[in-house]
């Protein structure tokens, strides 16, 4: 995939809305973010990524398709939805995750949106610890073939949390196990 290289900067990726980052590039960083990470894992461990959102109007659809890469990836992720960065980072290391993926372009103008990424812990990944691998990743993508991914909603668990659960994505055959992406408020 081509990449304008100059949005993975020294601690995240930031650019300007529907130019330079685009839904297909939130995908396929969602993809490259869980290739890089499961690098750092052990094969025989489950990766569990928080997402959240600022209140920017693209944030949604960008989360909504880095979930999918994600889950394409054989992820299981859990949705914290609309949260403060600070609240993000809480989230990440709270519900002991792998990792984290803030849609975000912090203090930018609302032309602009990007991806905060962390390790374990809320450590941050940066263009110095991973931004650059990543951008390489994806650099590299090819598009997938014809998916597994159903992005069909289940209202039948209960709820999570104080938010409930909003609504369920399955990847039936990831890896031979069953993942779901969550979108219950924590």
């Amino acid at each position: 995939m081509s990449i304008p290289r100059h949005i993975f900067k020294q601690y995240d990726i930031r650019g300007l809305v529907g130019e330079e980052i685009t839904e297909e590039l939130a995908e396929n960083i969602g993809r490259a973010y869980a290739q890089f990470l499961a690098g750092e894992l052990s094969d025989s461990q489950e990766m569990m990524v928080v997402v959240g959102r600022d209140m920017r109007e693209s944030s949604v659809a960008y989360q909504n398709r880095l979930m999918a890469g994600l889950v394409k990836s054989g992820v299981r992720v859990v949705d914290i939805g609309l949260v403060s960065t600070p609240a993000f980072y809480f989230g990440v290391g709270h519900l002991k995750a792998d990792g984290g993926i803030m849609v975000s372009a912090s203090h930018n103008p609302a032309a602009y949106n990007g991806f905060k990424l962390t390790r374990a812990n809320a450590v941050p990944i940066s263009g110095d610890t991973g931004i650059q691998e990543i951008a390489e990743l994806v650099e590299a993508m090819r598009p997938l073939p014809a998916s597994p991914y159903e992005g069909e909603e289940n209202s039948s668990l209960p709820p999570l949390a104080k938010g409930g659960l909003g609504g369920v994505w399955i990847n039936r055959e990831s890896r031979g196990r069953p993942r779901a992406c969550d979108s219950g408020g924590v």
